[in-house]
């Protein structure tokens, strides 16, 4: 029984130790089994008190061995918890280190993308102060001429109204009846034409006026006033100018949520509005001339608040813009309408106005489906969302 024992002993434990000692110990205790076990023809009665020695001293072997296994074992355990442990620990601060790099890396890219915008906003400013000591000087010089035309056609009317009757007394005697009916119109047209001259004139000088005051403005304090009332305000100026020029049915479609009412704009903002609702209405006129009476136009308006910003949607299922046109529809005269009816500045002055306030302003547009500008301001602290 003991022989058994010893011979399982040592296969199960020979895979528990490489090392010198356990090497050794196996092959004493193999020795010492070679030894009590009786050889070939022989029986058990033959075994002397030396055989018994043996046994007892491969059965101390065997134990030593199964100590020794034992502490081996145990501190191969305690070894490899002790290396998951570091290796877990190892792990979480790779983790954390990765954590506090991906946090610095998005605070750059917020940064980044601040300092961006601060330049966009920095350069649309000097480019709408470089265009307003243009204009003014444009002005300047329209002025003048315009007040020698408006001048001279309140001339022709005042003397029409007041020396007319007396030089057709004096001068109806030497015309016959029809010649002088012919005069009589003759004048009057002269006189409605010169009255045209001056409601136009003084409407340029009104325009001139407008530049130039919008001009000396430029480093005062901007008056702000509400979004909504802006954008309705430009919205009935516009579509009334249109149905008098052109008039069409049109369905207009408003969404303004509560919050951005009480949202406020540069004053100038009109002018962004207004050209946005210009080009919306170009397109749909143009779209309905080339389909004809079953085009329904349709303007959507859509005011909505978030937390930091205001969104302002303005679409139209006018003609669309194709894509290659649509990457340059913002730069400054650059226009696909026909000559007198575009000058190519009114999407470059939105984008520039709109960026110099720190907002900004993009066009999606699918080519004879529609149309959507997409505004983007930014809200003041006092105006943000807790």
């Amino acid at each position: 029984m003991a022989l058994a024992a010893g011979y399982c002993f040592i296969v199960t434990m020979q895979p528990l130790g490489s090392s010198d000692l356990f090497i050794r110990l196996r092959t004493a205790a193999v020795n010492a089994l070679d030894l009590t076990t009786p050889s070939s023809g022989s029986s058990v009665s033959a075994f002397d008190g030396s055989s018994l020695l043996v046994t007892g001293v491969t059965l101390g072997y065997m134990l030593v061995l199964i100590v020794l296994s034992w502490i081996h074992y145990d501190q191969r355990r305690a070894a490899e918890s002790e290396f998951q442990q570091h290796r877990r620990q190892l792990e979480g601060l790779i983790s954390q280190r990765a954590e506090e790099l991906q946090k610095k890396n998005e605070e750059l890219e917020k940064k980044i993308a601040e300092i961006r915008t601060l330049q966009d906003s920095v350069v649309a400013q000097k480019k709408l102060a470089s265009l307003g000591k243009l204009s003014a000087g444009i002005a300047h010089e329209i002025k003048n001429p315009l007040n020698m035309i408006n001048n001279s056609a309140k001339t022709i009317i005042d003397f029409v109204n007041e020396s007319m009757p007396g030089y057709v007394e004096r001068v109806s005697k030497y015309l016959e009846r029809q010649e002088k009916e012919y005069f009589l119109e003759d004048m009057n047209d002269i006189k409605v034409a010169s009255e045209i001259i001056v409601a136009n004139g003084a409407r340029a000088n009104s325009i001139i006026n407008n530049m130039l005051s919008q001009v000396a403005r430029r480093g005062v304090q901007a008056r702000q006033v509400g979004l909504v009332s802006q954008v309705d305000e430009s919205l009935s100026i516009v579509y009334h100018t249109m149905r008098a020029l052109n008039p069409f049915s049109l369905e207009i479609q408003k969404e303004y949520d509560a919050e951005s009412r009480s949202f406020n704009v540069h004053e100038d903002f009109g002018r962004v509005f207004t050209n946005v609702f210009e080009n919306a209405f170009y397109a749909m006129k143009e779209k309905r001339r080339q389909v004809g009476d079953p085009y329904q136009p349709v303007l959507k308006i859509k005011i909505q608040s978030v937390p930091d910003k205001v969104l302002v949607l303005i679409g139209d299922n006018g003609i669309g813009i194709p894509k290659d046109v649509l990457e340059n529809v913002m730069e400054p005269f650059f226009t696909t309408k026909p000559p007198g009816e575009g000058t190519g500045l009114g999407l470059s002055m939105v984008h520039d106005l709109v960026t110099a306030n720190g907002g900004d302003v993009d066009i999606v547009s699918e080519p004879g489906v529609e149309t959507t500008v997409r505004i983007q301001l930014p809200k003041r602290p006092q105006e943000r969302s807790v």
